[in-house]
Parts: C-alpha cells; structure tokens; sequence
C-alpha cells in the first residue's frame, strides 16, 4: 500500500496509530513499572477502551471501564466474603447479579463487571482474591493513563479529515440505499430499509458528535453541509419506503401516476446526494 494511501486510512481512523504508539509505550515503560504491572494484558486492553474517535467516547469509554472493573470487583468481593467456602457455586449466580446491574446503571450490557466478578470468583477466588482485585485496578488505572496520554499528545484531525470521514459514510450509506431499490421490484426489503434507517440514525450521531466534541473542529463551519445531506438522505429513504408499499399494493396501474411521481423524486434526490458526496470528499 503506497505512502498517500496509509496516510488516508489513518485520517479516517486514527484509533489504529493510537494503540500502536500506546502500546510501543507501554513496552517501553515495563521495564520501569514492571513490578507494578502484574497482568500486562489487562494494561493493554484498557489502552484498547480509550483509542477511540473522539476526547467524548475516548472518556465516556475510560469511566465506563474503571466504574466496571471497581463494581465487578466490589461484588466479587461481597459474593466471596459472604460464601467463602462455596465460592465456585455463587459463578453463575454472582454473573447473573453483574448482568443485572449493568443493565441497572448503564442500560445495556458492560460485559467487565461480568468478566471480573466470574474471575475473581473462578480462578481467581483461590488462594488471594483482593490481591487480584487490586492487580487489576491498577493495571487499568496504568492502560487508561497511557491511553489518555497518548490521546491528549496526539494531532488533532483537520477539517478536511474529519469531513472525509462523515462524508465517508454517507457514500457507503448511499450504496446501501441504492442497492436496496434495485432489489425492491423482486424481493421484499422491509428488514434492509429497518437496517439502513439505523444505519441513518447513526450518521446523524456522528454528526453532532463531530460538531460536539471538542476534540475535532470548534464551531459548526461544516453543519449546514452535513445537516442537508442527512436531510435529503432521510428523504430519499422515504420516497424508497413509499415505492415498495406501491409496488405491493395488486391494484397498483391506480397509482400509477403516484408511483411515477416518486420514482422521478427518487433519482432527482439521488443525483442531486451523489454530487454532494464528490463535492465534499475526495472518494
């Protein structure tokens, strides 16, 4: 792959070079910190968590892995010292307690308080639990710090990277969408329209994350450009969704000239999106 091109893929996803850099330092420093480093994969995968798009989800993924590592360890610690000599059979049960209260506090599944309290509780529960309890604090306290440090050193994306990478998705997005009504006259697309709407919605969060997170461009130079392609993106899906409920319908020569009316607006509006798409990125 020639030199232009690695350049490009670390522009649109940065996160690669952040762990390489990360763990280069983390290597680097073990032989200074390694009597304080007792299981080096878990320093790893805490640099991992926190290499991610943006200072926000880089944040949001650091306290959700420290908050997750503390609780699972607080209830393996509860479960052992509650049932000391029995500590195999409280697994499944302190596993089901972990699931139960990510989903309590978090909404969805965060599977470290699982990991650590079935850990601790298995291997881990013979012999010195608190000591890998501890370990293992510190060990991710030690991955997110070097984590964090690389990110706050590392360049900031420019403008132009950081509209790359929206309008990057939108084209796949787009392709998406066309391969959907190229099907929709022979098979039925209902589920790829449900996932191409997800896959919308999750354009417009990256969206506000780009103008939201302070880690790329202050201000909102680029939002009107990117607000009018999820707009006429959202639109296209439309006219998409009424041009299969037409085609369905047996009676359909009665809608003939309603099913003609959105397929013009259709390649209109589909015209009109690839040329936004070329004339903001370089794809």
């Amino acid at each position: 792959m020639s030199q232009s091109k690695w350049k490009k893929h670390l522009a649109l996803d940065p996160r690669v070079l952040k762990v390489m850099i990360s763990l280069t330092l983390a290597v680097l420093l073990f032989p200074v910190m390694g009597t304080y480093i007792v299981y080096p994969v878990y320093v790893f995968n805490a640099i991992y968590v926190t290499a991610q798009m943006t200072k926000g989800s880089s944040y949001h993924s650091g306290v959700e892995r420290v908050a997750g590592t503390i609780i699972g360890c607080l209830l393996a610690a509860f479960l052992y010292l509650a049932f000391p000599e029995h500590h195999y059979v409280m697994i499944p049960i302190g596993a089901a307690l972990a699931v139960l209260i990510s989903y309590l506090f978090t909404k969805k599944f965060t599977m470290v308080i699982v990991v650590i309290t079935v850990m601790v509780l298995v291997g881990k529960g013979d012999g010195e639990p608190f000591v890998f309890m501890k370990d293992r604090l510190l060990d991710t306290f030690i991955g997110l710090a070097i984590g964090f440090l690389v990110y706050f050193i590392f360049p900031k994306p420019r403008k132009e990277e950081v509209e790359h990478l929206f309008y990057h998705d939108a084209h796949h997005l787009l392709e998406r969408i066309d391969g959907a009504y190229q099907l929709y006259m022979d098979e039925a697309i209902s589920k790829e329209l449900q996932a191409i709407w997800r896959e919308l919605l999750a354009l417009q969060t990256k969206r506000e994350n780009i103008l939201n997170d302070e880690s790329f461009l202050p201000g909102s130079a680029a939002a009107d450009p990117m607000f009018d392609l999820i707009y006429d993106l959202e639109h296209l899906l439309q006219h998409l969704d009424i041009l299969e409920h037409l085609h369905e319908r047996k009676d359909i020569q009665a809608y003939q000239e309603l099913f003609d009316y959105h397929t013009e607006k259709y390649h209109m509006l589909e015209g009109k999106i690839k040329a936004a798409i070329t004339e903001n990125s370089a794809l």
